[in-house]
């Protein structure tokens, strides 16, 4: 589970590099987001 706002972290580049690796691109992943707007989510990137 990766938060699109976590601190610290891109959760975009840490989903990159989960699917990029073998043994870990199976795992099935949800993105959870606390931003109500389209406009906030799509800054966050």
């Amino acid at each position: 589970m990766l938060d699109v706002m976590m601190p610290r972290m891109d959760s975009s580049e840490d989903l990159k590099r989960l699917k990029a690796e073998a043994r870990t691109q199976s795992i099935p992943v949800v993105i959870l987001t606390s931003l109500a707007q389209v406009a906030e989510l799509l800054k966050s990137r």
